[in-house]
């Protein structure tokens, strides 16, 4: 069952983008902090994907995107490689969509789910990996002292 505001969004809907990137991307960028999303799509998809993406960007948004800058395609350097350029040229691309108000009406879909990572920027984020561990841990304490309050004690039953 889709709830009200998907449904709502499918609805005003005017045209299907598919790509996997481009999904995730749209999906997290008002989601999570730029930095863990970048570091998430960095590491897993393929540099291939992320130009691909980047040309689709362009494909579809050519009239609105007029700076030569973003256009180039980018060469790896010493500094960084050329998929990481190209990663944030689409958010600058999104963020200047965004400017415009040309989203509207857009939505960013993927056709392959597997495609996709199992998780979203924010599990990366070291304060929550660190909060989530310290009550994992307290979980596991409770569970332990629980475990061994129900066992029946084993002096007791070597003296009978």
């Amino acid at each position: 069952m889709i709830s009200a505001a998907k449904s709502e969004t499918v609805e005003r809907a005017k045209k299907f983008v598919c790509n996997e990137t481009l999904a995730y991307i749209s999906f997290y960028r008002d989601r999570a902090n730029t930095d863990a999303l970048r570091r998430v799509v960095l590491n897993h998809f393929f540099a291939g994907d992320i130009g691909a993406a980047k040309k689709l960007l362009f494909r579809e948004f050519h009239s609105i995107l007029t700076g030569d800058t973003l256009r180039t395609e980018r060469r790896s350097s010493t500094s960084r490689a050329a998929h990481e350029a190209e990663l944030d040229d689409i958010l600058i691309i999104f963020h200047t969509l965004d400017v415009h108000n040309t989203l509207d009406g857009y939505l960013f879909v993927r056709m392959d789910l597997s495609a996709l990572p199992k998780f979203g920027p924010e599990k990366i984020n070291i304060a929550t990996t660190a909060d989530f561990q310290a009550r994992m841990e307290d979980t596991v304490s409770k569970l332990s002292s629980h475990i061994s309050a129900s066992k029946p004690d084993s002096a007791g039953l070597n003296s009978v």
